[in-house]
């Protein structure tokens, strides 16, 4: 019908068409009505997992409760931007699309001279229809300004705007979010936005702020945002991640909209929910040549001959301590360049920041750097004397070889014995053995080792050692022996060796206590 109207230029039978097929479809014969807004976001919740379902409470407010609160003509503030009680609603949600669409919807997405035609003439007939949005969760919020603005249509956008599409509509759907916040998202029946967890890197695909006015700036729509502007849109509206029109500029690094943005009445000095404002921002995703490109506009110049610049650079949010408190700033550009993760932000350590870092060096940090590293340094030095000058004691070198001189401790490693917690020094002509390897309880190193042994007497064995050796052991065997009353001192004490695990037979030792 919309193709046969524009060939004759005759519209009476579309027009009558709309009028008889269109009411049955939509609320009070397309004047709307309102909907609680907890009712649509118990819709939309229904789509998420389990984990995320959300039990309403028993009472809640009716729709009669909130009709009273939109008369038809009036209240048109109320009607487009209190969205924390009510919805206003034209098209029945029982005759919504798959995802939550109206015709109107799929007129405009369309996008051709037809659909567009045919958009035009449903709003002229049901005004009313141009502010519904998608329900579903994927594209929830979205309405027909923000698809003329993406189908890049600056003739449907001023259309839209004379006929009172909403300006300020936020775009809350999953589709639209953050890639590493979708896993986040939750519902709560105390307002109609999604909750996002805080910490994010910002990168989506279709990211563009949920506003039309951040969507016409993200997709570099200048046209868009100036009729969207002039229409009296605020460009310092905050999504959900609390960005403005120039925090989104920043994340899509595009200067010349940023400019735009600036110039048309946009602030840079809005923190987000990250406390970062567009400078910071900046900072932390190091973008080079919009972050200079801020600090530029922030400076003021005092004075200026061809290529040479006097200018000073406000502190605030760029130094790490803040000027009014002096507390320290973690959010501030030089702190996240700083302990930036990224190879980019060493781009970011030049012109004011360099000088920055050179003015606090040589104001605040040189002499304390310098008064350290004395101290430091003259507690090295005594330490050094004091451990190279420390008393050694006198340890006796062993033979190598197996003779009837003493066998030492030192020299057991070499039989692969290890001994275990066993310093003892007897008569020059005695050999322990390891008391880790010896089980028989009357041996001499269990007489010698134990407790409460009585070493009043002393002891003194003569020992005719002769070895003999294979290949799993050593044998050390006593040729004579002897108890005698006279006899050398014998000194006990300890000291940890290496332990090594060996089986019993590893080791013999044979001797003969009287």
């Amino acid at each position: 019908l919309m193709k046969k109207a524009n060939k004759t230029k005759e519209y009476s039978e579309l027009d009558e068409t709309i009028r008889s097929k269109i009411p049955k479809y939509v609320y009070n014969g397309g004047e709307g009505k309102c909907l609680p807004t907890h009712q649509l976001v118990l819709r939309r919740n229904k789509e998420r997992p389990p984990s995320k379902e959300i039990t309403p409470p028993k009472v809640l407010p009716d729709e009669e409760s909130v009709a009273g609160k939109y008369i038809h003509g009036k209240m048109e503030p109320d009607k487009t931007s209190d969205f924390t009680t009510y919805r206003y609603v034209c098209w029945d949600l029982q005759h919504v699309g798959a995802v939550g669409e109206s015709v109107l919807h799929l007129c405009v997405l369309n996008a051709t001279s037809v659909h567009n035609d045919l958009a035009k003439r449903l709003i002229r007939h049901f005004p009313n229809l141009i502010n519904d949005i998608y329900l579903c969760d994927e594209y929830y919020g979205e309405n027909v300004l923000h698809i003329a603005i993406v189908n890049e249509d600056p003739s449907m956008v001023k259309f839209l705007l004379d006929n009172g599409a909403n300006y300020h509509e936020r775009c809350l759907g999953n589709f639209m979010c953050t890639e590493d916040q979708a896993t986040s998202r939750s519902d709560s029946l105390d307002h109609e936005w999604v909750d996002l967890c805080v910490q994010t890197n910002y990168k989506g695909y279709v990211y563009w702020g949920e506003y039309p006015l951040s969507f016409a700036a993200c997709l570099g729509q200048e046209e868009c945002y100036r009729l969207i502007l002039a229409k009296g849109a605020n460009p310092d509206m905050q999504d959900t991640n609390g960005n403005t029109v120039t925090h989104m500029m920043v994340i899509y690094d595009k200067m010349d909209m940023f400019d735009m943005c600036f110039e048309a009445g946009a602030t840079i000095n809005i923190k987000n929910r990250q406390g970062l404002i567009p400078m910071t921002l900046a900072a932390i995703l190091a973008h080079r040549d919009i972050f200079f490109h801020i600090l530029n506009i922030e400076r003021e110049i005092y004075w200026q001959i061809g290529n040479i610049t006097c200018a000073a650079y406000p502190l605030d949010y760029l130094d790490t301590i803040n000027v009014h408190t002096g507390e320290t700033q973690t959010k501030s550009a030089l702190n996240l360049i700083a302990y930036g993760d990224k190879e980019a932000h060493l781009d970011l350590m030049e012109g004011p920041i360099v000088d920055l870092l050179k003015t606090k060096w040589e104001t605040f940090v040189k002499n304390r750097f310098n008064n350290l590293f004395f101290i430091f340094l003259t507690y090295f030095l005594i330490s050094m004397g004091a451990y190279v000058n420390r008393p050694v004691p006198c340890v006796s070198s062993a033979p190598t070889t197996l003779t009837k001189r003493p066998l030492s401790i030192m020299e057991l490693p070499a039989l692969n014995i290890t001994c275990v917690n066993v310093s003892i020094h007897l008569h020059p002509e005695v050999i322990i053995e390891d008391p880790t390897i010896t089980t028989d309880p009357t041996s001499l190193t269990d007489i010698l080792t134990a407790p409460t042994t009585n070493l009043t007497r002393g002891l003194e064995l003569m020992l005719d050692i002769a070895t003999s050796t294979s290949s799993s052991n050593v044998t050390l065997e006593p040729e004579d022996e002897e108890l005698e009353d006279d006899f050398l001192p014998l000194l006990l004490g300890t000291q940890t060796e290496v332990v090594t695990q060996l089986p019993a037979d590893a080791v013999t030792v044979q001797y003969v206590v009287e």
